[in-house]
């Protein structure tokens, strides 16, 4: 698996011509969904898959890495599981509304854009700049 070293869809194609890796791991936090998709269809056309890797996101992460997953046709996840890891980790992830992951299984929420709405209270509490 290319993990740490794909950062853009040159980085997929380099690692397709000189055959690798058989997955490739992208990151939301790489660049956004955009650039994942990006690097997914590089190696779509390559005949490789790809899963999606996780830095431990809150809140929005997740559900950018869920949206990401669900629509990318190159993302495998049946055979190489997505590392949508962190509600395991934190004890809040910043949401009014958790997002519904367990594991094995992950859904998008079905609101408008992400689908989510951070949890101001929180915020508050975490800032640290506190002007």
């Amino acid at each position: 698996m290319a993990d740490e070293i794909v950062y853009s869809s040159q980085d997929a194609m380099a690692v397709a011509r000189a055959q690798a890796a058989d997955v490739i791991s992208l990151y939301v936090g790489k660049g956004g969904i955009t650039a994942a998709r990006n690097v997914a269809a590089v190696a779509a056309a390559a005949g490789l898959v790809c899963t999606v890797g996780s830095n431990l996101e809150l809140g929005i992460g997740n559900a950018a890495m869920i949206h990401l997953a669900m629509a990318t046709p190159a993302i495998d996840a049946e055979t190489f599981p997505c590392d949508i890891l962190s509600p395991f980790f934190y004890e809040t992830d910043l949401l009014q509304q958790p997002l519904p992951i367990r594991a094995g299984e992950a859904r998008p929420p079905s609101d408008p854009g992400l689908g989510v709405a951070l949890d101001e209270d929180q915020l508050a509490f975490y800032r640290t700049d506190k002007t």
